[in-house]
């Protein structure tokens, strides 16, 4: 007579290990997913332009990659400057392109949102520009390290009380057009995430729904849809980080492989599960791989959208979270099912018995 034990000692394992990265990305580990073109994070920061005085039609300045990025386009006829920290020229934004001035001590500053280095002696502010053309589109996206948040820990007002609202501080940054100055302020806040709980419990129904169907003598047909309907979820993240992004198309591509590999590999999952209908176990293996990156790539990667309030996506934050909790679960109960299925012993014929000789 068949008992539980045998089950549970399959699907320990990949609970367990889903368990330990787990552990790891919440503990710190750098999420490797599709949250992370050109380096944004969810976040509970919120940087935001609140005014450019004077107005000038055809130029416009914006907050990009959730304060990664500050964007100036001009698509007027005369040029903007920028300036740099210490009030050098920085950026040159006109009809025919950025210009770059490759003394100003900015260049080095922007390359990172942090900076840990001193200012090579070759970047001097009160040196002549050095110009240096880097794009032939009126528009200019850097680092500025007046709009975000520059601490390793949090400001000390955030820090006595993380879960209210707060103004950490105002900044103001003073550009130059057709030789007029344009003041352009704007602030920046500590916005709480909501907790993550209500979704990890979706997450926690939805796997456990799946592991009862792969219970079921349907498991293959269910597995399938699930696969299929995931994949979808998963495209529809990219597509919205894709949106909110600054990034090239390739580097946002790049950013995003992993939670476009998984969506791959669950259509071919899905795929070989309806080919080998009359045999299912034997697509378990494609089906375990295919859990295994959508649930590493695309769910525990994400995680961290479930309690932040800021994130890189075009998506309503609601709806980003909640489909996050669908696909972390989703693929959490397919992993189980299939590690379950991929143990089972081959069933043997039973064997004949022996006619017996004749007396």
């Amino acid at each position: 007579m068949h008992t539980a034990r045998p089950r549970i000692r399959w699907i320990a394992p990949p609970l367990g290990g889903l368990l330990l990265a787990s552990a790891f990305v919440v503990l710190g580990a750098t999420p490797a997913g599709a949250h992370g073109v050109t380096g944004a994070q969810p976040t509970n920061y919120a940087s935001r332009v609140t005014s450019v005085t004077p107005r000038v039609p055809g130029l416009t300045v914006r907050i990009r990659d959730l304060g990664a990025r500050l964007e100036v386009r001009n698509d007027t006829e005369h040029e903007v400057l920028v300036f740099g920290y210490t009030g050098e020229p920085y950026l040159r934004i006109g009809p025919s392109g950025v210009d770059e001035n490759e003394r100003s001590p900015a260049v080095f500053l922007n390359r990172s949102r942090t900076v840990t280095q001193t200012v090579p002696r070759s970047y001097d502010a009160a040196a002549p520009p050095r110009w240096k053309h880097i794009s032939s589109e009126p528009v200019a996206r850097w680092h500025d390290h007046r709009v975000h948040w520059m601490g390793a820990s949090l400001p000390p007002k955030v820090a006595a009380a993380p879960g209210q609202a707060r103004l950490i501080f105002d900044w103001k940054i003073t550009i130059e057009y057709s030789g007029r100055p344009v003041v352009v302020r704007g602030d920046l806040r500590w916005v709480p995430g909501p907790s993550a709980l209500p979704r990890l419990l979706l997450a926690l129904v939805l796997a456990v729904l799946v592991v009862a169907v792969g219970l079921t003598r349907w498991w293959a047909g269910a597995v399938a849809i699930t696969l299929v309907v995931v994949a979808v979820i998963v495209g529809a993240l990219v597509v919205g980080e894709w949106g909110s992004t600054s990034a090239d198309s390739w580097n946002a591509f790049l950013s995003t492989i992993y939670s476009i590999l998984g969506s791959a590999a669950a259509i071919a999952a899905a795929a070989a599960l309806v080919r080998a209908r009359r045999t299912p176990d034997s697509a378990t293996p494609i089906v375990l791989v295919a859990a295994v990156i959508l649930a590493l790539g695309s769910g525990l990667a994400d995680i961290t959208a479930l309690d932040h309030s800021q994130l890189p996506t075009t998506m309503s934050p609601a709806l980003d979270r909640t489909f996050v909790a669908i696909v972390l679960g989703a693929s959490v109960g397919v992993l189980v099912t299939a590690a379950r299925r991929l143990g089972r012993a081959p069933r043997s014929a039973p064997a004949r018995a022996l006619p017996s000789s004749a007396a």
